[in-house]
C-alpha cells in the first residue's frame, strides 16, 4: 500500500488496465501535500521533511519488488522526487515546478 502512494499507484489499472499514468497520480499527491503545507503557512522545511520521509518510504516499500524490475504501480518514488522539486518554493515558482 505504502510502494503505490496509499493506492493512488493502482488507480489506473483500475481506470484503464494498464499501469501507464500511476506515476501521475503519485506526483499529484505530492503536489497536494506541498499545496496543502505552502497554504496552511508551514515553513519550507516541513515539505523537506516529507520528502525524506517519502524517499525513505519509497526505498523500504518497494525493496520487496526489486527483482521484478519497476512495477508501473509503484509510485511512490515519483511521488518522492516531486516533493523534493517543492522543496523551497512559492507563488509561481510552485506552480511551474508543479506543472513541468
Amino acid at each position: 500500500m505504502l510502494a503505490s502512494t496509499f493506492g493512488l499507484g493502482l488507480i489506473p489499472r483500475r481506470l484503464w488496465g494498464s499501469d501507464d499514468g500511476a506515476g501521475t497520480f503519485g506526483a499529484a499527491f505530492a503536489w497536494g501535500l506541498s499545496g496543502l503545507l505552502l497554504w496552511a503557512g508551514a515553513a519550507w522545511w516541513w515539505t523537506a521533511l516529507a520528502a525524506v520521509a517519502a524517499t525513505a518510504a519509497s526505498v523500504w516499500s518497494s525493496r520487496p519488488f526489486a527483482e521484478e524490475g519497476d512495477p508501473g504501480w509503484i509510485c511512490m518514488d515519483e511521488t518522492a522526487g516531486s516533493l523534493v522539486a517543492l522543496v523551497g518554493l512559492a507563488g509561481w515558482p510552485w506552480l511551474i515546478a508543479a506543472l513541468v
